[in-house]
């Protein structure tokens, strides 16, 4: 280009150039311009030199202003981790996953929709370079509050704290903490709105002993020192609540009885040894063995012979509550659930599973759906054939799958592998035919010498922790 500085023209001149950097704005062919001062005369030689003084003037001010001394992090700026100690339970959601260390430190990642990971944003964590290990931040709910337990549904995240609470983050509607209703915003996806920000969810003067989800609505074991009791909030649109009702609890200070979320009323049964929520129903294990289920049954997924939805009208639940038609003198010692099915292990270690067989998820070798007619329940039940003499040792269900570790130690999966959540490397499905369970199923290949001591199913992934040999250190293995 050509530049016209008083009538005289100097090419390769690019003063005030805008579209340039600040350092080529102001290069001058200074062999030129001085080799062109006696052709110019004195007086336009000095008018060009004091233009270059001065640009050169407020650069050198410019530069002068910049600050060069080394910065040191702000004390309450974020700060990394390399010792993320061992994992000693993990939970998988839809499409997220959280991890307790042995320090009782968490760390989520994945889908970061309604701020479900606890990051202060929305962002997905795990799909790029560093930003797991040392680069994934520690979850803060609080000064001095640690992890015991943690569950996930599809947009919320809820804990059991070291301080006997439950605390939840996410969609609004979820979070048991009176937050707002349905479409009224998230807590945890926003600057500044975890740690001391994160409300508890309103359990009274009660302790919380253990929390799990469903796909919009959560439960909580509780206990007064003296007898074990369930909360649950969320959606209830079909009962999963077991409140006799239909009606969203927990997203309004409204849904308080004396300041605390209502209590399910449940049958006298003694201590609760767990809970299992599938995406809208919910089961209860007692102690003394006993199953109840209540909300949708439309697959027949709460094990009572029918179709018909409970704990959506009064009268259905307390001592009305219908308990799962067990075998003959059997016992449930764990229960799990995923959509629309439900699974028990049996005090023999024999396992059997309810509701909606698509894709083979029952592992009945056919699709067909049971628990939904009188003639499938108890003694009819379908035992899980998974080979000669094994049982199950403990499961879990996504879902529309189930892994579970069996009493050798191996692992089997079967049901929905569209995503390979089955870990066989292949996509398809198993358990729905003829011939794909009992030794027909292999066991899942974790390498040599390694065996899984915990297994959970997400939507359409799978995590496992393994021994490590003598160590007995744990690591995570993962597959979708």
């Amino acid at each position: 280009m050509t530049l016209s500085l008083n009538r005289f023209e100097y090419k390769n001149s690019y003063i005030f150039n805008k579209s340039k950097t600040i350092h080529d704005r102001y290069i001058i062919n200074s062999t030129k311009l001085f080799a062109d001062v006696d052709m110019y005369g004195k007086k336009e030689f000095k008018a060009i030199m004091l233009v270059l003084i001065m640009i050169i003037s407020i650069q050198i001010g410019t530069i002068s202003e910049w600050d060069f001394s080394s910065k040191d992090l702000p004390e309450d700026g974020p700060v990394f981790y390399a010792n993320n100690a061992d994992v000693s339970i993990i939970s998988l959601g839809d499409d997220s996953a959280c991890a307790i260390g042995t320090n009782q430190k968490m760390k989520c990642w994945g889908d970061g929709t309604f701020g479900k990971t606890g990051h202060g944003n929305t962002e997905d964590y795990g799909d790029e370079e560093l930003e797991m290990g040392r680069y994934l931040y520690f979850t803060d709910v609080g000064e001095n509050i640690t992890f015991l337990d943690i569950a996930i549904g599809s947009t919320f995240s809820c804990a059991l704290t070291n301080d006997s609470a439950i605390r939840c983050w996410g969609e609004n509607d979820k979070l048991g903490s009176s937050s707002g209703i349905s479409g009224s915003g998230a807590i945890g996806d926003g600057y500044r709105e975890m740690g001391a920000n994160i409300d508890t969810v309103n359990i009274g003067t009660w302790n919380g002993t253990s929390v799990e989800a469903g796909s919009s609505h959560a439960c909580a074991i509780v206990n007064n020192g003296t007898n074990d009791s369930l909360i649950c909030w969320g959606d209830n649109s079909v009962g999963q609540l077991g409140l006799g009702h239909t009606n969203t609890i927990g997203d309004d200070s409204g849904d308080l009885i004396e300041g605390q979320l209502p209590h399910v009323d449940l049958p006298d049964r003694g201590s609760i040894a767990n809970i299992a929520l599938g995406n809208d129903h919910t089961c209860i294990l007692w102690d003394d063995g006993q199953i109840g289920c209540w909300g949708d049954n439309s697959q027949g997924q709460l094990g009572i012979g029918n179709t018909d939805t409970i704990g959506d009208e009064s009268n259905e639940m307390g001592t009305n509550l219908i308990l799962v038609d067990l075998p003959s003198s059997r016992t449930a010692t764990a229960i799990t659930a995923g959509n629309d099915f439900t699974c028990a292990i049996f005090d023999d270690t024999s396992a059997s599973c309810w509701g909606d067989g698509e894709n083979g998820r029952l592992g009945t070798g056919s699709i067909g759906d049971q628990g939904d007619e009188s003639d499938e329940i108890g003694d009819n039940l379908n035992i899980l054939s998974l080979g000669t003499g094994l049982g199950v040792s403990s499961f879990d269900a996504g879902e529309s799958h189930i892994c579970a570790i069996l009493t050798n130690n191996q692992l089997k999966c079967w049901g929905y592998n569209g995503f390979g959540q089955l870990g066989y490397g292949d996509g398809y499905d198993r358990g729905d035919d003829d011939g794909e369970m009992g030794s027909e199923l292999d066991p899942v290949s974790l390498g040599s010498g390694l065996y899984p001591t915990s297994i959970q199913a997400g939507n359409a992934f799978t995590c496992a922790l393994l021994n490590v040999g003598v160590q007995e250190q744990m690591e995570g293995r993962v597959w979708d």
